[in-house]
């Protein structure tokens, strides 16, 4: 039995088990909500199709994605919450295979970030999931891929396809929405961190791997600024950039760095104990020990030692954060956007999590030295991003049953 946990092949167990405590427990009495009900109402009464024209004015690279997804998932809640079921898991699925791409000698890196990333408790926004599926997940797992293909390019003996796959992966991740503009800057880290040589050699290396991504990187910053200024979607307003001071972005910058660095890997246990001893917090709470007494038997069980000898690393992965997590507030930052948590607007919290998760797994592995003691903490953070994420259910579960009551009073008390 130990054999089997050890293998490659329980890893994507794994990650259906844990998509499931933490997105599926709840799955059936959650439903449709905000912007999916417009998309809907358009695939269900004009077809798929419409999909693309109607993204035309102002995303009209995500038209196709809408197009595609809703051709496959008819307009029924309980088909896009199971849809979106499958979609959470495949992107755990794809950071664990593009860690491994990245960093191939340190497989519990490797793991460890990609279980953040599947549980990622600054994100609300999966049942959403008509909307958030097409707009945000699907171009991210397209981002991740690109990654992993860049570096399976440079172990590679013939490089030129994998290459190419990661090129047109980012151009997929890239250009339907403009969430994921500056994650660019992480794989320029990736490919620093990954080169040997002083300061000037990696750069050189770095720069000779990653033109081409930098080019397609520049075409779509001047697609956006042509769209948004000039183009069909002049009429939307954007005034952050000329209002934005020194001190408002120092601000928001540090306001980032707490809240996707810190804060809200422990903001379960804020919002539980508020509301203790409620039913659904207990609940909540009881979810979060199950969950560190499974992943901590796992992870004593499995944990393959790694060259922990190596002080540097875990520094690389702090900065690789930093900065990430600056690098994925910058779109909604330019917009003059909030990033306000438990709201519409932790959305934008998906392009920080490759940052966020990099930067927790970097402090852990500079401040727990005792293999044993990290694994401890390792489950304990995954088993309150699950408890974070059965807690943000409940709160759609309520909703959808407010809606289904109101429709019930229409369809009742409002004549035909």
């Amino acid at each position: 039995m130990r054999r089997f946990f050890q293998s490659q092949k329980f890893i994507p167990i794994l990650f259906s088990l844990l998509t499931i405590l933490a997105y599926g427990l709840l799955l059936p009495k959650t439903g449709f909500y905000w912007d999916d009900w417009p998309f809907a109402w358009i695939a269900k009464f004009l077809g798929p199709s419409e999909f693309v024209p109607a993204f035309a004015p102002f995303r009209p690279f995500l038209g196709p994605i809408f197009y595609f997804t809703t051709s496959l998932v008819p307009p029924v809640p309980l088909y896009w919450q199971v849809f979106a079921l499958v979609i959470r898991c495949i992107i755990g699925i794809t950071a664990w295979w593009t860690f491994k791409q990245i960093w191939p000698e340190r497989p519990r890196t490797a793991l460890i970030a990609s279980l953040f990333i599947l549980i990622f408790p600054g994100y609300s926004q999966h049942w959403v999931a008509l909307t958030h599926i097409n707009q945000e997940l699907i171009p991210f797992i397209f981002y991740l891929l690109s990654f992993g293909f860049t570096f399976k390019a440079l172990r590679s003996e013939k490089p030129t396809t994998y290459i190419i796959l990661a090129l047109l992966l980012q151009i997929c991740g890239i250009f339907p929405t403009e969430y994921f503009f500056g994650l660019e800057g992480l794989r320029f880290l990736f490919l620093f961190f990954f080169f040997q040589g002083n300061l000037i050699e990696r750069f050189t290396k770095t720069l000779k791997t990653w033109w081409p991504y930098l080019i397609i990187w520049i075409l779509n910053a001047a697609w956006l600024i042509y769209y948004y200024k000039f183009g069909p979607y002049n009429s939307y307003e954007v005034t952050a950039a000329q209002s934005l001071t020194t001190l408002t972005f120092i601000r928001a910058v540090l306001d980032a760095l707490w809240k996707a660095g810190f804060y809200i890997w422990i903001q379960v246990l804020v919002l539980t104990f508020k509301s203790l001893p409620a039913p659904a917090s207990l609940l909540t709470l009881s979810l979060i020990l199950l969950s560190f007494a499974l992943l901590a038997f796992y992870l004593k069980n499995t944990s393959q030692p790694e060259n922990d000898k190596e002080k540097t690393f875990p520094i690389s992965l702090i900065i690789i954060g930093i900065i990430g997590i600056l690098l994925g507030r910058l779109p909604s930052l330019a917009a003059g956007l909030p990033l306000t948590l438990q709201s519409s607007f932790d959305r934008f919290m998906v392009s920080m999590m490759i940052g966020a998760s990099l930067f927790l797994l970097g402090i852990i592995e500079l401040l727990f030295k005792d293999n044993r003691i990290r694994n401890y903490v390792f489950a304990l953070v995954i088993a309150l991003g699950i408890g974070q994420q059965f807690f943000n259910a409940n709160i759609f579960r309520r909703d959808w049953e407010k809606q289904r009551d109101i429709y019930w009073q229409m369809t009742w008390r409002i004549p035909a």
